[in-house]
């Protein structure tokens, strides 16, 4: 919860002065606070308060800030606000670790990411079942690890290769808070592709335009035959593989 300071910045009616001496951060608020009036200072409509409060977060103490992003109560306008600005790796960890970041918010992150940093995002299978072009993302990215680019390669190979697509549906729903489809039937999704075709019928191509189509559609869905009936042999060979290399 906002303190009564930050509360009465909200409601409006601060005079100029006084948002731009808050805008140096001189006010005495807990870190949480701090970074929050900030932020709705650095959408001000006055040009030197908003430019004042930008620079005044860009400078925040690194500590503090790890402690205010890491924490999934902090905004998500917050969380982006620093995903999309040049930060230390701490910080950047502090982010996506953070299950409350927005996943637009990771992607645009991934090709600034260390090998370390990249770890939090390959086994976060929640986050990557919501957002799918996050796996073409991190397959495009040069600095992963053979370990981590294996791991990308098995997890799109268990969506591929199913003859029942049935239970990766339901938990990709369960990710996006979707309602699970009535039916599911074979067949009836017309997609163009190339490239060798999967003991499913289904190319490459084809598979990305299938999780593309999961992702973004809200109806029942229909669907050429696709995906592994076990996503959770994919989230248990990660989890073990990532719990030996500790």
């Amino acid at each position: 919860m906002s303190s009564p300071l930050v509360t009465q910045f909200r409601r409006g009616g601060v005079s100029k002065d006084v948002r731009l001496t808050a805008a140096t951060g001189a006010l005495p608020l807990s870190p949480a606070d701090q970074i929050e009036l900030l932020f709705l200072l650095s959408r001000d409509r006055d040009d030197a308060v908003s430019a004042q409060a930008s620079t005044s977060l860009q400078a925040m103490d690194e500590a503090s800030l790890i402690s205010v992003l890491k924490e999934v109560s902090t905004p998500a306008d917050v969380l982006a606000f620093f995903g999309t600005r040049s930060v230390s790796d701490d910080v950047q960890q502090s982010l996506v670790r953070n299950a409350t970041t927005p996943d637009q918010t990771i992607l645009a992150m991934v090709p600034t990411l260390t090998e370390s940093n990249l770890e939090f995002v390959v086994v976060n299978q929640t986050r990557l079942l919501r957002h799918g072009p996050l796996v073409k993302a991190l397959e495009e990215q040069v600095n992963l690890s053979s370990d981590q680019r294996r791991r990308i390669e098995e997890l799109k190979q268990f969506l591929i290769e199913s003859d029942d697509p049935r239970p990766f549906v339901a938990a990709l729903c369960a990710a996006r808070d979707l309602p699970s489809p009535a039916k599911i039937e074979y067949g009836q999704l017309s997609l163009a592709g190339s490239g060798n075709r999967k003991s499913s019928g289904m190319t490459s191509m084809e598979a990305d335009a299938v999780v593309t189509a999961i992702i973004t559609r809200r109806s029942p869905l229909t669907l050429i035959k696709a995906f592994q009936v076990a996503w959770s042999k994919a989230a248990n060979s990660t989890a073990a593989k990532i719990s030996g290399d500790m």
